[in-house]
């Protein structure tokens, strides 16, 4: 697999971890600036014999409170839902994927260092048995300090008195 993390779902972005051997857990780590939207994406490559094992697994989080995954919150686990793919590549065209069950399924077994509710997913439709390739892909949305909105609220209820004082007067 290969990690990029991108602001953009049709470009594939800064590479910031890889890996092949695909009974090892991998950790690691990218940053994001606040105020940005970005896009996580993975492309996995099935080097089997035959595509019918191909498997996307995955627990990801955020630090801090800048940034939410498509789930709205700081974590993400591998699923139908908050991911997309294809087997074309991140060309921003992505479609739904397909559910293989949850850490601890058969052919792979559990993966130790990943939820037991993150579930097993893969692209649907390939072509053809030498179609090895899966694009994934989910959003990380930036959220607004919440200083800020808190600040801007005062502000307005501030106005809000100020008038009402203004209209007695």
């Amino acid at each position: 697999f290969y990690a990029y993390i991108s602001t953009s779902d049709s470009i594939t972005g800064t590479l910031f971890s890889s890996g092949n051997v695909w009974q090892t857990t991998i950790t690691d780590t990218t940053t994001l600036a606040a105020g940005t939207d970005y896009y996580l994406h993975i492309w996995g490559i099935d080097f089997s014999d035959g595509y019918e094992y191909a498997g996307f697994l995955g627990e990801f989080s955020l630090d801090g409170a800048t940034h939410v995954f498509a789930n709205g919150t700081g974590s993400l686990l591998t699923n139908a839902t908050d991911w997309q793919g294809n087997t074309t590549g991140f060309n921003g065209t992505y479609g739904a994927l397909v559910g293989l069950g949850t850490n601890g399924v058969a052919p792979w077994g559990t993966r130790t260092g990943v939820s037991a509710s993150a579930e097993w997913i893969w692209t649907s439709g390939f072509s053809d048995p030498g179609e090895n390739n899966a694009y994934f892909t989910t959003k990380i949305t930036s959220v607004p300090d919440s200083g800020i909105t808190l600040t801007l609220l005062g502000l307005g209820l501030a106005g809000l008195a100020f008038g009402r004082r203004f209209l007695k007067a």
